[in-house]
């Protein structure tokens, strides 16, 4: 039986003001703003990156096809693809058996914000807290996020 391995990762908070967080992470403000989020609502941000690297052995199966041409060399069936930097996948056939190596690589962003209150046009206040789970890569679904704040 094959033992599973999980991964964590543990970061210090760091605290920056709104002008700071501009100045010196343009590009998540940028992921802010796409989103349709103003930055002075702003709680936290978080950038999460992982990648997975998958080893697969397993038997192929016969299939009967008619081909007009035989060929008498026996030749190893190779294949890989490639979409950077999301996804490579490459493997081998030899003796009905295949070997395939999948890598894929994906940055999640997490955007925790204050969803203002409204009366006609005005907003004040705040009328809930808000979590944004957003990934980078095409291939990926998000299909669970929880944010949970603990009262002191």
């Amino acid at each position: 039986m094959r033992q599973r391995r999980e991964s964590a990762a543990s970061v210090l908070r760091l605290q920056l003001t709104k002008d700071e967080l501009e100045r010196n992470n343009q590009k998540l403000c940028q992921e802010v703003k796409d989103l349709g989020i103003k930055l002075k609502r702003l709680q936290s941000v978080s950038q999460t990156s992982s990648q997975t690297e998958i080893k697969i052995q397993t038997e192929i199966r016969d299939s009967i096809v008619y081909r007009p041409e035989i060929h008498l060399v026996d030749t190893l069936k190779a294949f890989s693809w490639k979409d950077p930097p999301w996804a490579d996948v490459s493997g081998v056939i030899d003796s009905g058996k295949i070997n395939l190596q999948l890598h894929t690589t994906d940055t999640i962003i997490q955007i925790v914000h204050r969803v203002p209150k409204r009366f006609l046009f005005f907003r004040f206040g705040t009328k809930a807290i808000r979590q944004e789970v957003k990934s980078k890569n095409p291939y990926n679904r998000i299909h669970y996020s929880e944010y949970i704040e603990l009262k002191k």
